[in-house]
Order: C-alpha cells, then sequence, then structure tokens
C-alpha cells in the first residue's frame, strides 16, 4: 500500500503504509516473496533458490513507478555478503543479515507496499529499516 504525499495518515498497527517517497535505496522492509510472485513481480536466479514467505529485502533501485530489491537471509552463503550497518526494529537489527546477490526482484512499488502490509512489516513512517549499501561495493572487491 502506497501512500500518495507526506502528509497521509499514519501507518495503523499491522498496516505499514509507505509514503510516496519512502522507497529508496537503503530500505529494507519485511516483505512476502509470495505475494511479489503472485502480482506479477521478477526475479533473477532459479526458481529453486528463490525467496519463500516472508523475508527482508533490502532496496537497491527505486524509480516512481517500480523499484528493485535483493532478498536477505540471517545465514551466510554463496554469493550472500554480510550487511555491516543496518537500524530500524530490533528483528531486523539484532541478527545478521545477508544480501543475496543472486536473487534481484523488481516490483511496483505498489505491490511492495502490499507484500509488506501482507509479512506484517514492523516499521512505520519516521522509522523504518535501513541499511548501508556499503555490501554491494564489498560484493564488488569480492569478485
Amino acid at each position: 500500500m502506497i501512500a500518495s504525499s507526506a502528509h497521509d495518515e499514519p501507518a495503523r498497527p499491522g498496516r505499514p503504509m509507505l509514503g510516496a517517497r519512502e522507497i529508496r535505496p537503503g530500505l529494507a522492509l519485511f516483505i512476502d516473496a509470495d505475494v511479489l510472485v503472485a502480482a506479477g513481480a521478477s526475479f533473477t536466479g532459479q526458481e529453486h533458490g528463490r525467496a519463500h514467505g516472508p523475508h527482508y529485502f533490502v532496496c537497491i533501485a527505486a524509480g516512481d513507478e517500480a523499484s528493485e530489491w535483493v532478498a536477505t537471509s540471517s545465514n551466510p552463503a554463496l554469493g550472500r555478503i554480510l550487511i555491516r550497518r543496518k537500524s530500524g526494529h530490533p528483528g531486523w537489527v539484532s541478527r545478521p543479515s545477508y544480501a543475496d546477490l543472486w536473487q534481484v526482484w523488481t516490483a511496483t512499488n505498489d505491490t511492495v507496499g502490499r507484500a509488506a502490509v501482507a509479512a506484517g512489516d514492523a516499521s512505520a513512517p519516521g522509522g523504518r529499516h535501513l541499511a548501508a549499501l556499503r555490501f554491494l561495493f564489498d560484493a564488488r572487491v569480492a569478485v
């Protein structure tokens, strides 16, 4: 669910309304990957290796209508890079997060908002989860 301006009503419990300008690189949301797929989102990689159900995702590119996200995991693996700096809800910051660079997702911003509502994202306007995008540089250096 995307709000149309910065003056829209505040998020209600369990319904994290996103302001139209909130989707930007570095934003992290708890998103239901299955909702993304059902709404026609695309992703790199193979179907058998994609995220299923609720996961944290980090925005790496954003436009007016659509955005790109990487799925994250709390477990290290080949192709995953540690996200070193995070802020937000304890569920996001209290455990390690690894960006899965094999999974770059593209979805409309409205779909992202609906998938965050479906997953029960705990952030709210003025208190969103954030990730430093340095992990993208770290991945480039590791190649």
